[in-house]
């Protein structure tokens, strides 16, 4: 045999060894919320398939502008950015600071709406269609009464699918009511503001949309301001009435990413304000409708509510 052949054979044969060790598969695993698997090396290629944080996966010995080749536990065969894996028996990158090196943390992708972001802020307003029963039986009514509201909820995400939620809300009501008993009317001003602590669990996490649970509880103070339209009244003789309550919602709420840490949110749920019995604080027109007609006395009454909302905002991750 030649010498040219027996170093064609040589090249060939080193050749193998480098393509076996770059294709070799290496066990890896998932370090963000969720992590694409796509079908090319590109981020705009179509997606195979959503893995979840953890998800053990085989991924090729090198990567190819950034992706990995990647055979998943379902076989299916595509590819997936570096920057959402840990190779096993890869070590921690490290970082210098103050003197000695310390591991640095993964980071998520910023892309999911909530999962992979610690902390979240929703600022919402909508609509709340509260029913008063005891201002109700006050004018001899029935029904809801349509308050706006807007507000902020705040969410720290504690783990993958738990979060603890800071809710403050402002909710207004300004309405003309008719007594049915007398014909007069009443314009009424009623204010809630809503302060509450609760936990949210997402049911529903993709890369483009969330689905979340929430539950919160805590206090509202609660002002109600009623002036007969009187001939004359300038409305300065208003009676005046309030309390503390305490507050309960539930809500489930959807956000859908527009772009990078931000997400359009829809929700919608049910609310309630309970407060104690109560009697004016400043007796002014109209008075008499709280007033027992046989002793002049003021009855007492609740400035409870509770009803159904809906509300949209702006979701936005940190």
């Amino acid at each position: 045999m030649s010498k040219n052949a027996l170093r064609r054979i040589r090249t060939v044969f080193a050749s193998s060894l480098v393509l076996l060790f770059l294709t070799a598969a290496r066990p890896a695993r998932v370090i963000t919320g969720t992590a694409e698997v796509y079908a090319d090396p590109s981020a705009e290629s179509t997606v195979l398939e959503t893995l979840q944080f953890d998800a053990a996966l085989a991924v090729s010995n090198v990567a190819t502008e950034g992706f990995f080749k990647v055979r998943t536990a379902d076989g299916k065969v595509g590819w997936i950015s570096s920057t959402v894996l840990k190779l096993e028996g890869e070590a921690p990158e490290m970082t210098e600071g103050e003197g000695r090196s310390t591991p640095s943390t993964p980071q998520g992708d910023s892309r999911v709406p909530g999962v992979s972001s610690k902390v979240m802020a929703n600022l919402v307003g909508g609509a709340y269609f509260g029913v008063p029963p005891d201002v109700n039986l006050l004018f001899g009514l029935s029904g809801v009464r349509t308050h706006l509201q807007a507000g902020a909820e705040f969410e720290w995400r504690f783990s993958k699918h738990f979060g603890l939620l800071f809710r403050g809300e402002w909710q207004g009501l300004n309405s003309v009511i008719t007594d049915s008993e007398t014909g007069a009317n009443f314009t009424l001003v009623s204010t809630a503001i809503p302060l509450e602590l609760g936990v949210n669990t997402a049911i529903i996490s993709t890369r483009q949309f969330e689905l979340g649970l929430g539950v919160l509880g805590g206090v509202s103070p609660v002002t109600w301001v009623s002036t007969e339209d009187l001939p004359n009244s300038t409305g300065e003789n208003a009676t005046f009435a309030s309390a503390v309550g305490f507050s309960g919602l539930v809500r489930l709420n959807a956000a859908f990413r527009i772009v990078s840490r931000f997400s359009i949110l829809i929700e919608g749920g049910w609310r309630m304000i309970l407060t104690g019995q109560t009697v004016p604080a400043v007796e002014g027109s109209g008075v008499d409708l709280w007033k027992n007609p046989d002793t002049g006395d003021l009855i007492p009454l609740a400035l409870s509510q509770s009803g159904p909302f809906v509300s949209g905002g702006l979701r936005i991750a940190f």
